[in-house]
């Protein structure tokens, strides 16, 4: 969107485009909206990159205005906070929160204070944090070095304390373009603002669902209270979704704050017919996280039809670990594979490979195909969620992994996980119902739902009833059925039946995942089959 309105402005002469900015969130998708740009005819330079980029070409042209040498720039502190870290001390906790404390304009002294009122929770004692932050402050001073967060600091502090070269810069620099704005910190915000000086020509683009990086100190604050900071802007609301099919964006608009707006989902009668609809997702349990690995691994290369791309597909998973993992199964399945960097540029010569990443990393990418793999509790939400306040963010994290797809999903989760200090034994994402249910209203006439069968095995044979389960399932569905003056199918249909019989769920919360139920009929009938299918255990078990 933001790429079509930068050409459009220029295309128009409303704008030119050697006094144009545009500011995005990583190095990649920088390249990319050049790319676009080009690829629509603008042909002069726009000036893109990200905020720290921008700064830091800021500050050399002010450095080589006032005949000194260039910022020599720290690209990474860790080897700088291991000579000041004691044993058994983390670097990165360290680092972690002085990136925080730079992304908010917090200085160490004050530290304490404030990551109280935020509710922060740190391996190191907030005292402690101070000292190794001054410490690493006066030794890079003394090394001459500057960091990314000293970048943003800097910049915008040469233009707020020099009239004569905020004139100069500014002449140069007149429409201003910002993509990802939920995702702007405070610290970007007042770079921001001090590019602008007391102009008005911005365009800034952003998405509140999509806020995902609070952890590291943004605040979608900005992008809501985007009228109050910005006098006089007018706030256009869309809500139509051109990239996803409506199956997805069914799907994720169950986790949208406050529910799916009116238009969301771009389908039915109201419009044309999608050119690229496809079929609702698949969700699959496995039994073990090395399983999920092979099984995503399998339906990757089940995905990819003759003749497409291996890049068309991504997996996303939420952990550097699961990166690790999911990497290691693709190559032994023979699928070629990369993992995303979105620091690194996109270019000509970027292979043709399955991409994996953490759901962070995929932000602003999109594929027609990705699997999302490791969807439970512990994970996603990640452990301590609640305790810490971010279940909202991992919500939301959720909505961006699904969002990645154009055209078809296929989810996952592992029954056992051996993860350092949870529970081997895993129970799926606490969401995976909710999209379950929104599936089954979407498409109640063929559901997906692959429940506890990896993807592409068929359910059991209904046809002769004969395991005793299934056989009072029927019986059960029947009374209630018959009781309700409905269809059987209208109670539980086949597919769940057949689902519920060989998973054999032991909690309602299970039976939301292996079934298409929904909220409603999980309220009113989850208990009446949790107590069915403990009074029929399976052959063999205990009586």
């Amino acid at each position: 969107m933001l790429t079509r309105r930068i050409a459009y402005r220029i295309a128009t002469g409303d704008c030119e485009a050697r006094f144009s900015v545009a500011v995005t969130f990583t190095q990649r998708a920088a390249s990319e909206l050049g790319a676009r740009l080009a690829e629509l005819g603008i042909r002069d330079r726009v000036a893109v990159g990200t905020f720290h980029g921008l700064a830091a070409r800021q500050l050399r042209r002010h450095a080589a205005d006032d005949g000194r040498a260039r910022p020599d720039i720290l690209a990474d502190p860790s080897r700088l906070l291991d000579s000041l870290v004691a044993a058994g001390e983390s670097t990165g906790a360290v680092r972690t929160e002085l990136n925080w404390c730079a992304a908010q304009s917090v200085r160490p002294a004050d530290y304490p204070a404030t990551a109280a009122a935020a509710g922060r929770r740190t391996a190191l004692a907030p005292r402690r944090l101070v000292e190794l932050m001054v410490a690493y402050e006066h030794k890079k001073r003394r090394l001459g070095l500057v960091d990314f967060g000293d970048l943003l600091r800097l910049a915008a502090e040469r233009l707020e304390g020099d009239a004569a070269t905020a004139e100069a810069w500014r002449w140069g620099r007149r429409h201003f373009f910002v993509d990802e704005l939920q995702d702007l910190n405070p610290a970007q915000l007042r770079l921001l603002r001090a590019w602008l000086g007391d102009r008005s020509d911005l365009c800034a683009v952003g998405d509140p669902d999509q806020a995902i990086f609070g952890w590291s100190g943004a605040d979608r604050r900005i992008l809501d209270d985007f009228a109050a900071l910005f006098a006089g802007a007018t706030v256009v609301d869309l809500r139509r979704n051109y990239r996803c099919s409506p199956a997805i964006v069914a799907l994720s608009a169950v986790l949208r704050d406050g529910g799916a707006p009116s238009g969301t989902a771009v389908r039915g009668g109201e419009h044309a017919p999608d050119p690229f609809a496809a079929s609702a997702p698949l969700i699959a349990r496995y039994p073990s996280a090395a399983a999920e690995a092979t099984g995503v691994a399998k339906a990757v290369r089940a995905a990819r039809a003759p003749g497409d791309r291996w890049s068309a597909q991504a997996v996303l998973v939420r952990t550097r670990r699961q990166v690790a993992d999911m990497t290691q199964a693709l190559e032994a399945a023979d699928v070629p594979v990369r993992v995303a960097d979105p620091d690194a540029a996109a270019a000509p010569g970027d292979p043709d490979a399955v991409c994996v990443s953490t759901m962070h990393a995929a932000k602003g990418l999109e594929w027609p195909v990705v699997h999302i793999a490791g969807l439970e509790e512990g994970l996603l939400p990640v452990a301590g969620a609640e305790r810490g306040g971010s279940l909202g963010e991992e919500k939301r994290l959720l909505y961006v992994a699904l969002t990645r797809a154009r055209r078809r999903l296929h989810l996952s989760w592992a029954q056992r996980r051996d993860t350092p200090g949870q529970p081997a034994e895993r129970r799926p994402c606490r969401w995976l119902a909710a999209v379950a249910e929104a599936e089954e209203a979407d498409a109640p006439a063929t559901p997906r739902w692959q429940g506890s069968r990896p993807a592409g095995l068929a359910p059991p044979d209904m046809g002769a009833p004969a395991e005793p389960l299934v056989a009072a399932l029927v019986a059960w569905r029947e009374r209630v059925a018959k009781a309700a003056r409905v269809a059987p199918a209208a109670v539980l249909s086949d597919r769940d039946l057949a689902a519920i019989a060989e998973s054999r769920p032991a909690t309602v919360a299970e039976l939301g995942v292996v079934a298409s139920l929904g909220t409603s009929r999980l309220d009113r009938l989850g208990g009446e089959l949790i107590a069915l299918v403990a009074e029929h255990p399976a052959a063999g078990g205990d009586s």
